[in-house]
């Protein structure tokens, strides 16, 4: 038996946290939460001649041209730390979520921002240690850049950005694999972390860029499938599990998750699975459940689908085809060229690969909302449309409610049900889903669709 240093209650401490379904976890069951931050958040990075980070940014308000600067110090690879303060970690250990933050992959984004604190807050809150990852970007940005083919404008994709999205990846892998060695060996190497994680229970997720990452990180493990959308850059930055972190680059973390939040995220696939995504990674063995939430209007990471294209070169922005800027080896980086209007990948949103999991019978639940672009609206009050049905007026308590959503859902995943749920999918419309309870849906079987 676990005892609560919080308040007393009649159930044992551990059946009060997520691995029991007695609790209603879009209500907290702590009220006080630690957080290492700042100049005490852990550093995962360790020295190494390969590590080189790139900055572009010139100023706090410019984010968008180079300096040409590139460090080699990997102590700017933190992650701050979100746990229950009175818990009695000895006797019942606590599932976790790592989660990476959003930003497009530009210099001007980090892992302290407000609404990545709110997220964290209500993990921990609701009995989760939450691990809040920094990670290394470097996009110039160009949103002026675009092809015509047969549908909307597209914006095209430059070496930058695909070197930036890699390098945050292999970050990501070596995040996860050094949560899991210093828990692993936390008597012995780190007798005063206040943490102690179910490695078994670990869950991922992230926003927008850093839900991209968070799926890079789950569902392509092996360097064959991140080479077939990232052609070429293992040439130029290392293999994807590079060596530059404390934890082993061979450790196999996927196991270890059991399931996977996505806020506005999406996934790449080459041209040949565009038909047949289950293919593509028929070989992983292991596919975390998915839980995601996605804005109908989103232009950035369509709900559906669209194809990538590959910035090609020549003409006034023909350098965006190639990136020589701090490459770990043989450089320079050239995308490969095409053609100007050629497609080079498939791009899946939130509602594409939500259907695709269901199809292989891998547990996915999705909320859209009908009015929502890419995140959450700007504007609190009256007009606050990004509510996912739930009628609340502010950024705050959606991400309260979907953090709800979340643990409620990863609790069905720890207790091995979400596969039985109910209502899978929840289109404005509020999902009262709670203790397990694999009826309580409120909205019955809701439109799949916002007309």
């Amino acid at each position: 038996m676990c005892s609560n240093k919080l308040y007393a209650q009649e159930e044992s401490q551990c059946d009060s946290v997520p691995y029991k379904c007695k609790w209603d976890l879009r209500d907290s069951i702590y009220t006080d939460i630690a957080v290492l931050k700042d100049n005490d958040a852990r550093v995962y990075g360790v020295s190494s001649t390969g590590f080189k980070d790139v900055n572009y940014m010139l100023t706090k308000d410019n984010c968008d041209q180079a300096n040409d600067s590139c460090s080699g110090d990997p102590n700017i690879l933190k992650y701050n730390v979100y746990y229950p303060e009175y818990h009695d970690y000895a006797g019942c250990k606590l599932p976790c979520v790592i989660i990476f933050h959003g930003g497009a992959f530009t210099e001007c984004s980090n892992f302290n921002t407000p609404q990545i604190r709110e997220i964290a807050n209500e993990f921990a809150e609701r009995g989760y240690v939450v691990f809040d990852v920094e990670y290394r970007r470097g996009v110039i940005t160009d949103n002026n850049l675009t092809v015509s083919g047969s549908g909307p404008l597209v914006t095209y994709t430059s070496a930058q950005q695909q070197l930036a999205i890699y390098r945050a990846a292999q970050d990501a892998r070596g995040a996860i694999r050094s949560i899991i060695k210093r828990q692993q060996k936390h008597d012995d190497d780190f007798p005063g972390d206040p943490y102690q994680i179910d490695i078994n229970n670990i869950f991922i997720g992230g926003i927008s860029a850093g839900s991209l990452i968070a799926m890079l990180t789950a569902y392509y493990p092996r360097q064959t499938m991140i080479d077939s959308i990232f052609p070429g850059v293992k040439n130029v930055l290392g293999d994807i599990d590079a060596d530059y972190y404390y934890g082993n680059p061979n450790y196999d973390y996927l196991p270890k998750i059991k399931g996977v939040m996505n806020m506005w995220g999406g996934m790449s696939l080459p041209l040949n699975f565009v038909n047949n995504p289950q293919n593509f990674f028929a070989g992983n063995g292991h596919i975390p459940s998915l839980i995601s939430f996605a804005g109908d209007n989103d232009e950035t990471f369509y709900p559906d689908s669209q194809y990538i294209y590959f910035a090609p070169p020549g003409g006034s922005k023909g350098f965006l085809s190639s990136e020589a800027r701090c490459l770990v080896q043989n450089g320079p980086y050239i995308l490969p060229d095409n053609g100007a209007t050629v497609k080079d990948l498939y791009a899946i949103g939130s509602r594409y690969i939500h259907k695709f999991l269901t199809a292989i019978s891998v547990p996915s639940e999705l909320y859209i909302d009908c009015d929502m672009e890419h995140g959450l609206d700007e504007t609190d009050g009256p007009t606050f449309d990004s509510d996912f049905g739930t009628g609340y007026h502010t950024e705050n308590e959606t991400l309260r409610y979907m953090v709800q959503r979340t643990t409620t859902y990863f609790q069905a995943v720890m207790k091995g049900i979400a596969g039985s749920l109910g209502t899978k999918h929840f289109t404005e419309c509020e999902n009262y889903r709670r203790k397990c309870n694999t009826d309580d849906n409120h909205c019955g079987t809701p439109n799949p669709s916002c007309n």
